[in-house]
């Protein structure tokens, strides 16, 4: 990394190409859960004798 090497760069630009994948993957994942919370959120709002039951 520290040469002029330049199949050491390819190296380390096909290291750091690898894991994009998963991360968005999981920031997707993430995503969606945090929609669903908000759901849950909005819905306990709207009836809050709904979810004070859900909650027993």
């Amino acid at each position: 990394m520290a040469g002029t090497d330049g199949s050491t760069c390819i190296d380390v630009s096909a290291g750091e190409g690898v894991p994009p994948e998963p991360v968005l993957d999981v920031s997707r994942y993430n995503f969606y859960q945090l929609v669903e919370l908000l759901n849950q959120m909005a819905v306990a709002w709207q009836n809050p004798r709904v979810s004070a039951q859900a909650s027993r």
